[in-house]
């Protein structure tokens, strides 16, 4: 299949603001108290959204559900406090994990944690969400991102980084990353069930940290990794650092769903090597960068947006920024909407149906 000339036909528009920017401007805390109790987290969800909507209510127009929206875990920590991770808190902050093994721990020695004891804390959240009148199938799962991301926590950052760059120490990486394979395996199989969930399903690969691996390398350590969680069912792709051309042609020798991209990335390249023989372009999510959100004046910001609505063209897609920071101008927030407004009603007007007031659509990640 090819590019199709006439999309996207629309583009959708996705805001989400960071730790920091919502505790200075909003007083909303992730606070260890809070993030360790799924009711706390359900009010902190919707004081977020109640807050967003009174602040910018042209782009966030939905009052919160006064029920919220019950969820598992702690965020990115949640794998690695199963795998022996204990997790530093504060309230400007994301909860981080800290690496599972000493300085001196050998690597080889990891193994698959005794999950019905490790997962207590998980099974407990369900009870107490059940408890309070939220049917099991309405609890989201916790965001356990992904085997490679997951083994930079537990091993630590540099340390894993030393591995793999080290071709004598691969039979040590390739451990590491079964490990936390399986264990990321068993554990999405096991929240599905627990919350009547099919037990296969789709679901996106986080691979943040793919951005640090050179195309040899992720063929080496990560198709492997591919090849056992296809086990859950159809992935796409979440990547949030630039990928470089050479890495583009490395991740279409998987087949994925959808993709995500981060700024910077050479959209029209990727439009040419993500097409799916069954159902054509994939669906792309193109990332605006929030540091440039900061730092950059909201001309820049229009013509950030330009770029990647020009590098889309061909296939769905949507455009989002994620981890806006404290102290960004709302000029460029609005900036970024208004760009994306005006490619929706310039494309509806092409298409012979006008936009009528307020049917933009925007995403609240």
């Amino acid at each position: 299949m090819a590019l199709l000339p006439f999309l996207p036909l629309h583009i959708s528009c996705g805001f989400s603001f960071a730790s920091d920017w919502l505790y200075h401007n909003a007083g909303i805390a992730m606070d260890e108290k809070t993030m360790r109790d799924p009711l706390l987290r359900i009010e902190r969800g919707k004081k977020e959204q109640a807050f967003l909507h009174s602040k910018y209510p042209a782009i966030f127009r939905n009052l919160p559900d006064p029920r919220g929206s019950p969820g598992l875990g702690v965020g990115v920590a949640s794998l690695p406090m199963i795998m022996g991770c204990k997790v530093r808190f504060a309230d400007h902050m994301d909860p981080i994990a800290l690496p599972a093994l000493r300085p001196d721990d050998d690597p080889m020695t990891l193994k698959v944690p005794d999950l019905d004891d490790a997962m207590q804390w998980l099974y407990r959240e369900i009870d107490v969400l059940v408890d309070h009148g939220y049917p099991k199938h309405s609890i989201g799962l916790p965001n356990i991102q992904g085997p490679h991301n997951i083994a930079f926590r537990v091993v630590g950052d540099t340390r894993f980084l030393g591995l793999i760059g080290r071709p004598s120490k691969a039979a040590v990486v390739h451990h590491v990353l079964d490990v936390v394979s399986d264990t990321f395996i068993e554990v999405t199989k096991r929240l599905r069930r627990a919350t009547g969930k099919p037990e296969k399903g789709p679901f996106s690969m986080a691979g943040c940290t793919y951005y640090y691996l050179s195309p040899k390398q992720w063929r080496t350590f990560e198709l492997p990794v591919l090849e056992k969680c296809k086990a859950l069912g159809d992935m796409g792709l979440h990547h949030c650092g630039v990928a470089t051309n050479d890495m583009l042609d490395n991740y279409a020798l998987w087949p994925w769903t959808s993709v995500e991209w981060g700024f910077g990335t050479d959209l029209g390249y990727a439009r040419q090597r993500f097409i799916s023989s069954k159902t054509g372009p994939l669906p792309f999510s193109c990332r605006v960068s929030p540091y440039r959100m900061l730092n950059q004046p909201a001309s820049q910001i229009t013509a950030d947006v330009n770029w990647i609505i020009e590098g889309v063209q061909g296939g769905p897609a949507r455009v989002a920024v994620v981890g806006i920071p404290w102290k960004t101008p709302d000029e460029n927030i609005f900036a970024m909407k208004r760009a994306v407004d005006a490619y929706n009603r310039k494309k509806a007007e092409e298409e012979g149906e006008p936009l009528e007031q307020g049917e933009d659509e925007t995403i609240f990640l």
